[in-house]
């Protein structure tokens, strides 16, 4: 990997949880499946990470292969927090059966994973007609058999949990599951694709560049409860999220929210649950 970052996180284990955070991989490739109007918007969206990510000399794929790898070598429980791939098509999904098939980790998705609101209208606009996003989040579902939701798991006594916002919006599953891990009184670190900040918006919602990404007052009032949920639970101990592709931290959060950059420049966090 070109950057591990490092996190640590003090909450006074016995003995220290390693978990590799893992985001924004944004795997652009198309084959002989694909169309060519998906053909051609994968060669822009490529090109446009390569000139993002400084002209890394490997695949976003390959440096998710060596993102496991390194999971491996130290010991640390992979979590997978969307934009794995840029665009649904056939190629992106044949390479990520090729990376992740066989592999354990926890998964959330994304803003891309779906094609939908997966760039500008200046870039390549992608908004498409009826239910074009449930179609094909259903079918990715049942393609690639983890939990492409809100989900969790218990390793050395801490709970990672990961909770869906893939549209910029927590959705009514993901304040449920946080609620049911709540109850099982151990402490949490929570994981999701965009940072939790949409507690500081008001409804309607900032339109600005995010115009393309619609949802209802009722998914906006369940957002905000998921996200006081978050902040005033002592449970939850750190979230990290991606989206942004850079490496930020809101220490005067509690709890911090860090964010890790994108896999598709080389970058990881190693996070150390102490």
């Amino acid at each position: 990997m070109v950057d591990v970052l490092k996190t640590v996180i003090e909450i006074g284990l016995e003995k220290p949880v390693k978990v590799l955070h893992i985001t924004d991989t944004h795997i652009t490739e198309s084959n002989e499946n694909d169309d060519q109007r998906m053909k051609d918007l994968i060669e822009m969206r490529r090109r446009t990470f390569e000139k993002e990510g400084g002209h890394p000399p490997k695949k976003p794929q390959e440096y998710l292969t060596e993102a496991f790898d390194l999971a491996e070598a130290e010991g640390a429980f992979p979590v997978l927090t969307g934009d794995i791939m840029d665009l649904d098509s056939a190629g992106c999904r044949k390479v990520l059966h090729e990376c992740l098939d066989g592999k354990d980790f926890l998964f959330t998705a994304g803003t891309h994973e779906f094609q939908r609101s997966s760039c500008t209208p200046r870039c390549c606009p992608l908004e498409e007609e009826g239910t074009y996003y449930e179609d094909t989040r259903e079918a990715l579902k049942k393609e690639f058999l983890w939990n492409w939701d809100s989900d969790s798991r218990v390793i050395g006594g801490v709970d990672l949990v990961t909770l869906d916002d893939s549209q910029g919006f927590f959705t009514l599953g993901a304040y449920e599951k946080l609620k049911n891990e709540i109850e099982k009184s151990l402490p949490m670190i929570l994981f999701m694709h965009v940072p939790p900040v949409c507690d500081t918006l008001k409804w309607p919602p900032y339109v600005g560049e995010n115009k393309y990404m619609r949802f209802s007052q009722e998914e906006f009032e369940i957002s905000r409860k998921t996200v006081g949920l978050i902040n005033t639970t002592p449970l939850v101990k750190a979230t990290f999220a991606g989206h942004w592709h850079c490496d930020s931290r809101y220490p005067d959060d509690q709890p911090p929210t860090f964010v890790t950059p994108g896999t598709f420049a080389g970058k990881v966090r190693m996070i150390e649950i102490r």
